[in-house]
């Protein structure tokens, strides 16, 4: 019997296991990067729905969100034009494709506040 070639197939099978844990590790950083990326979605479009110098709080939110690949879910937005202090409650979700494992949705919430500070009075 000869062992001719086995040093080849032994090869191949260590060759697949490292692909195999490589893409484990690949979709685990991927799923842990999609989730704090919700939770940093949802911190900005609360900011941005508090702002004091947009007109529409909901659209800000929904575009701040956008721009960091969620989709607003929810907002409890001041109305717009209203005066300090300005409150917002905002629910946003964001969805990946994970191989063998399909997509995978992660939401988040997160609450801003805003609250306009007198001017210091200067010392006599």
């Amino acid at each position: 019997m000869s062992e001719r070639g086995s040093a080849t197939l032994l090869g191949s099978a260590i060759a697949a296991v490292i692909l195999l844990l490589g893409l484990m590790v690949t979709t685990a950083v991927g799923v842990v990067a999609a989730g704090v990326g919700a939770r940093t979605a949802a911190d900005a479009a609360a900011l941005a729905a508090v702002s004091p110098v947009v007109r529409d709080p909901e659209a800000t939110a929904r575009g701040v969100a956008a721009l960091n690949r969620a989709r607003l879910v929810r907002c409890d937005c001041p109305a717009p034009g209203s005066a300090p202090p300005l409150k917002a409650r905002v629910l946003v979700e964001t969805t990946i494709q994970v191989p063998f494992f399909g997509e995978i949705r992660f939401a988040a919430e997160s609450s801003a506040e805003y609250t306009a500070n007198p001017p210091a009075k200067a010392a006599p």
